[in-house]
């Protein structure tokens, strides 16, 4: 399948082709395993180790890599799984807003497991009554004797029952946005796990919750404090919001490839499927839609590397995106009949995991209420 869609500046060509071949060895082969038992693969800890340098500055031990390198290694892992993809995307979001704090004696405690897999990370935002309107979070931490202490509820964490480090952000005052990031291990007294939701798809996120009861964490625990933590907050999601589109592009690509490789070979009415007018059309309208959706995820890439402003951009790629890939994935199972729907192919696991994406780090319509604000 010829694709004219390109990264607008230059991609780290030899994570790509590992991205690449690490998906179709390495995940392929364990993915719908994993999809069916509603379990995240240890495999996550390996991706990480190979991969979640290339988001970490290198005066951290990182590779500092460009945001369009990331783009293209997003793709290139999603086009088999989008589920472990975005387990392994949180991570990197974690580890990407710890490598941000001022606070050097946290970030040094912390950082280099999170870049081995040795630590897996967890960002604690959504609440149950806290999704869209991240302003109104519930939870609090109190400052007691010379220790924050927290209590409440975190909803919506993905890597929920694997994640070692828990990025959590309370509330500390009266006003909205007095909310703190604090870094509190899992294994904290008081930290209780309610276990991973039975989802559509994308079990490998294993997205659950957690309750804090009276969880005592150091004062020098502090991400960013009071004043700070709310708007790193939504700086992070602009970037989650792009990673999110990139994902989606290349769950939307596998997708497309695998319908056309099925339908050279399947034969009906003495010829194969494909050169059938009727379902080349359907294959290229999706196709169109594909390279529009690279292009504006592309346009993302840059505007974050320029440091421009990305929200009204994020905003756009995630919602397209997404909306694009769960059409395009509906189309390849109808383009390959009744055997579209087999868990031996990739479309049905890829289609109900793109299930997750419209409401992961903003819906279409708080999208749509971000893109507004340009009019």
């Amino acid at each position: 399948m010829k694709l004219y869609a390109a990264p607008l500046t230059p991609v780290d060509e030899e994570y790509i082709r590992k991205a690449r071949s690490f998906a179709e060895e390495r995940m392929a082969p364990i993915v719908e395993d994993a999809e069916q038992q509603r379990r995240q693969p240890a495999l996550l800890r390996e991706m990480i180790a190979e991969f979640t340098k290339l988001y970490i500055p290198k005066t951290l031990g990182g590779l500092g890599a460009s945001t369009m390198t990331i783009c293209r290694e997003l793709e290139e892992l999603a086009r088999v799984d989008y589920g472990v993809t975005f387990a392994f995307e949180v991570h990197n979001h974690a580890a990407m807003v710890l490598s941000m704090t001022e606070n050097k004696a946290l970030r040094n405690r912390y950082l280099p497991g999170m870049l081995t897999g040795d630590t897996i990370g967890a960002f604690l935002l959504t609440e149950p009554g806290a999704g869209s309107d991240a302003a109104s979070i519930r939870c609090r931490a109190q400052m007691q004797d010379g220790h924050y202490v927290i209590n409440g509820e975190k909803a919506w964490v993905t890597n929920a029952g694997t994640a070692d480090l828990l990025l959590v952000f309370a509330q500390t005052g009266e006003a909205p946005k007095d909310v703190v990031a604090l870094a509190v291990e899992r294994t904290a007294p008081g930290v209780e796990f309610q276990g991973a939701y039975h989802m559509a798809g994308a079990h490998a996120a294993e997205t659950g919750a957690f309750v804090f009861n009276n969880v005592s964490v150091p004062a020098d625990y502090v991400i960013f404090p009071t004043g700070d933590a709310f708007y790193k907050a939504l700086g992070a999601i602009e970037f989650a919001r792009f990673a999110i589109a990139a994902m989606a592009n290349g769950a939307f690509l596998g997708a497309l490839e695998t319908a056309i490789a099925y339908d050279k070979e399947r034969v009906q009415f003495g010829r194969p499927l494909l050169k059938n007018q009727g379902l080349q059309w359907k294959l290229a309208d999706q196709v169109t839609r594909l390279e529009a959706s690279r292009m504006l995820t592309y346009l993302a890439a840059k505007t974050i590397d320029d440091g421009t402003g990305a929200a009204g951009i994020a905003a756009h790629c995630k919602k397209y995106a997404v909306e694009c890939a769960f059409r395009g994935v509906n189309t390849a199972i109808q383009c390959m009949g009744s055997n579209g729907l087999k868990r031996e192919y990739p479309l049905v696991r890829q289609m109900t995991a793109l299930t997750t994406a419209f409401n992961a780090d903003g819906t279409n319509d708080i999208c749509n209420v971000v893109i507004s604000k340009s009019l």
